[in-house]
């Protein structure tokens, strides 16, 4: 054979195949266009169904149609454009924030901060289901909202305090975790609102000219160490008369060494508690952030974090879909992960440990150091009255299990029954146990200081057989009214106030 007839046959081999090609792209392209459209076409199309579905579902639960279309693309930039959202513009227009959306269990309402480790995200509102009640706005609906300034709005007429304290207010801040936010009721019937209300309201006993300011300074999670620091680095400025703590169920939990709850560990699948460095200010939240500052000055921690943002960003997609809800309805997630379990479970040798059970997580957080932690920041507060001049009192907040009250049927019984709830009253029992006596024995210590009081509150709820809590440690709205009664009588004992009537 010779070479020109070999270079002439694969010269025509090349040119058939290239022709070939040239005539298969378009079709190639045709029949990917056509799965894309028809793929978009029967999500859209599934999305339109599980939409309807979902809204119909939340709407059970107390959750407005205006909120439920609001929180999925599908119609929040389709019928929302065209159709009125009375309850979303209403407490808009009420907290003087804008709402940033709703969510089956929690709102993302939380931005990073070096000193305090998390703070309130200014300016937003938002709104979550609460399978376990509290009637704010809706049957199952808890609200959340933070002015400008990052405080829980108490007044529906002063959603916002001036740094400079106007004349004739006696200025009153309150600090404390999620349940001096107010999750369980609407913010306006949070402790410090109805505190204000109250003050405000029974004009016999205000001294005349005096108005009141309670400022809602709690933040979700905080315990007492970041309360005096979010104290001594901002809140001073506003320049209080008397401050307000009111803590013990982030204190009882080991916020400082392990992990920021064992409960935590469940959840990150630990084997184990795996010891990390104690501090008395610092948390795990707080290692975590100066980690990944640390990873992103190079090149893997960087990719590392745009791997995580990337998820956390898909994950918020997919969390504003309707097809995810119906997960959420019919356990998909959970009866598939079950599935798999069984599956692989053969393969697994019996010698590899379990992770630790939830219940058995919460009875191993407990940590002594916790309570000298709390005693530390107690006297970090103390010393920082003394220094600017403002009234203190501290107090030991109720909770299910320390507080000795006869649960209602229902609700309360049940969360006080169930295995984890036996768990955390565990734990709960053996700080309110040290805690008590430790802010006695405080008491006594700094009697001779006039500005300086402290309250075991845990027992305030003893005789009342009404339903007070909405979980095991959130009040309803009735339970904050009794919590604000129970601060403004220790208040007045203390010397802090007049002698009002705590009848509203």
């Amino acid at each position: 054979m010779s070479p020109d007839f070999s270079e002439n046959k694969f010269e025509k081999l090349h040119q058939k195949l290239t022709k070939r090609l040239r005539d298969l792209r378009p079709r190639i392209w045709r029949r990917l266009r056509q799965f894309v459209v028809l793929t978009v076409s029967a999500f859209i199309l599934m999305e339109i169904v599980a939409v309807n579905l979902v809204i119909d579902e939340l709407a059970i639960y107390g959750v407005p149609a205006d909120i439920a279309r609001h929180h999925f693309y599908l119609t929040r930039y389709t019928v929302n454009l065209f159709l009125d959202t009375p309850t979303i513009n209403k407490f808009e227009r009420s907290t003087n924030t804008r709402y940033i959306g709703f969510n089956q269990t929690g709102c993302n309402d939380y931005i990073p901060d070096a000193l305090l480790g998390w703070r309130n995200q200014p300016g937003i509102s938002c709104a979550f289901l609460a399978m376990s009640g509290g009637k704010p706005d809706g049957e199952s609906l808890i609200w959340n909202a933070y002015g400008s300034d990052g405080f829980v709005p108490s007044d529906k007429s002063l959603p916002r305090y001036e740094l400079e304290k106007p004349k004739g207010v006696l200025r009153i801040i309150m600090l404390g975790g999620s349940a001096m936010v107010g999750f369980g009721s609407s913010p306006f019937e949070s402790i410090p609102a109805h505190a204000q209300r109250i003050l405000n309201f029974d004009q016999g006993a205000k001294p005349p000219g005096v108005r009141y300011e309670v400022i809602n300074a709690g933040v979700g999670a905080y315990n007492s160490a970041q309360e005096s620091l979010y104290l001594m680095s901002e809140l001073v400025y506003y320049q209080p008369d008397i401050v307000v703590f009111f803590n013990g169920g982030v204190d009882s939990m080991n916020g400082h060494g392990h992990f920021s709850d064992a409960i935590d560990a469940h959840h990150r699948n630990a084997k184990k508690f795996s010891s990390v460095p104690f501090s008395s200010t610092r948390f795990k939240r707080h290692r975590d952030f100066s980690k990944q500052i640390a990873q992103s000055y190079g090149l893997a921690g960087a990719a590392k974090i745009l791997k995580a943002a990337l998820s956390q960003t898909l994950g918020g997609i997919w969390l504003h879909t309707g097809t995810r809800y119906l997960g959420w309805k019919y356990q998909f997630r959970k009866n598939w992960k079950r599935f798999w379990k069984g599956v692989f479970g053969v393969f697994k040798s019996k010698k590899i440990k379990k992770r630790v059970s939830r219940v058995d997580a919460i009875k191993d957080d407990y940590d002594l150091r916790t309570l000298k932690v709390y005693e530390e920041n107690i006297r970090r507060s103390v010393s920082l009255a003394q220094l600017h001049g403002f009234n203190v009192l501290v107090a030991l907040q109720p909770l299910i299990g320390v507080d000795g009250k006869t649960y209602a049927p229902g609700r309360e019984q049940n969360y006080a029954n169930t295995d984890i709830g036996k768990a955390k009253i565990m734990r709960r029992q053996r700080f309110y146990k040290e805690a008590g006596q430790m802010l006695a024995t405080l008491n006594n210590e700094y009697a001779g200081r006039k500005n300086i009081c402290f309250a075991n509150m845990s027992k305030i709820f003893k005789n009342v057989m009404e339903t007070l809590y909405v979980d095991m440690g959130h009040f309803n709205s009735r339970g904050n009214g009794k919590s604000a009664q129970a601060i403004i009588k220790r208040l007045t004992e203390c010397g802090f106030l007049p002698s009002p009537s705590t009848e509203q």
